[in-house]
């Protein structure tokens, strides 16, 4: 682990993830989870009477997050290989946050993703996404359009590409 990802998990990263709305006890669905830099923080905040669900398609990252689930010994993250499909086998109307961080711009069909997403996520659940390949106008104007409503922007310290960056999360509700 590099130094800004240890300096990201240790000194901002509970911060973040607070500001933008997570909060204990919540269901949390990390989509794009990669290596679990964004997982493992949400999972400490939730605590054991929250969860998150960490999706990829990447095989080896899950493995790598599953590795430091144990080496943290959290209890409250379920990993999930959809091998790159939209659909999710989780109830409709579970999950209270949805993170999409970092790989809006990698989904080609979104269109389905966000039909996917709106179904999952409660009533006032919350979509966030940083997305820094994507212009925050077409991040907006294109989750706008399957009745998300815009909330917030926060502009935080992130990782991206295992550094620390300055980048815009943008938040929505169902």
């Amino acid at each position: 682990m590099n130094k800004d990802v240890k300096f990201w998990l240790k000194n901002y990263s509970k911060n973040a993830l607070s500001k933008i709305g997570i909060k204990q006890g919540m269901k949390v669905l990390d989509f794009g989870a990669r290596e679990g830099y964004y997982t493992i923080p949400a999972a400490e905040i939730v605590e054991l009477d929250g969860k998150v669900i960490a999706v990829d398609k990447n095989k080896k990252a899950l493995k790598d997050l599953e590795d430091k689930v144990s080496r943290y010994d959290l209890k409250n993250i379920e990993t999930v290989n959809n091998k790159g499909k939209l659909e999710l086998k989780i109830a409709n109307n579970s999950i209270d946050f949805i993170l999409l961080f970092d790989v809006f711009h990698e989904i080609k069909d979104k269109d389905n993703l966000l039909k996917e997403l709106h179904r999952i996520l409660k009533s006032k659940g919350i979509i966030s996404i940083y997305d820094p390949h994507m212009r925050n106008k077409n991040i907006k104007n294109k989750v706008m359009n399957y009745n998300f409503y815009y909330s917030n922007d926060y502009k935080l310290q992130l990782l991206h590409n295992y550094k620390l960056t300055k980048g815009t999360v943008n938040n929505f509700k169902k």
